[in-house]
């Protein structure tokens, strides 16, 4: 084996146009349009399956589906905001992100992160559903999301401290930490207010006249 390197070493050094055996070689990746379609499908394949089983794990928690449904609004909110805001600082120049492997586990660590804050929520408000039997629907909503509130601040800001020291020590170095920790910035700020201004609104949406006239059945007695 030690003739062997030796030989490949003369023969390298020998060669018109390489560099020197001590120096690394340059390494570059490059992939085509049939790879990236590839990539996309698998991409979106993921995202779906997730969907699916989040609304069956919610329905066997919750033992409703619209909880489910709810909160599906919500991450498809989360994503569809994440992508665009990463499709524009790429075409601007601003940021170093591509949708790579790398990018699609940011897409899902944001999906879970928001679905968690979302099913605090939910879990808050179903508990105080038997409760609060004074309250309409959307006061339950609303008391629910107080309590959580301080909850899903504290926790938003912390994460956001970490994932801002990630993106400046890595902001410009075309490395893969650059466009994750971006990507996961832009998905914990949306994430953040979604699960009040999305998820809660299409919750009482889906709940439909039942629990609205059940609400006022009981604020009257």
């Amino acid at each position: 084996p030690q003739l062997v390197v030796q030989r490949l070493r003369e023969a390298l050094v020998d060669a018109p146009g390489m560099p020197p055996a001590s120096e690394p070689f340059l390494e570059s990746t490059m992939i085509g349009s049939a790879v990236g379609i590839e990539l996309r499908d698998s991409a979106l394949q993921a995202i779906i399956l997730s969907f699916i089983a989040i609304v069956l794990y919610i329905r066997v928690r919750f033992r409703e589906y619209r909880y489910g449904f709810a909160a599906i609004l919500a991450l498809a909110h989360d994503v569809c905001i994440t992508l665009g805001v990463v499709s524009i600082v790429r075409t601007t120049g601003l940021v170093d992100v591509e949708i790579d492997l790398a990018m699609i586990a940011a897409f899902l660590t944001i999906i879970g992160y928001s679905l968690n804050d979302t099913i605090v929520l939910f879990d808050r408000i179903r508990e105080n559903l038997p409760r609060l039997t004074g309250k309409t629907y959307e006061q339950v909503l609303d008391i629910s999301i107080n309590q959580t509130l301080a909850r899903t601040l504290l926790t938003s800001i912390t994460t956001l401290v970490v994932l801002a020291i990630i993106f400046g020590f890595n902001y410009g170095r075309q490395n893969v930490l650059e466009g994750f920790s971006f990507a996961m910035i832009i998905g914990v700020l949306v994430g953040t207010y979604s699960s009040i201004f999305v998820a809660s609104p299409a919750l009482t949406l889906l709940a439909g006249k039942d629990h609205h006239g059940r609400g006022g059945q009981q604020q009257v007695a």
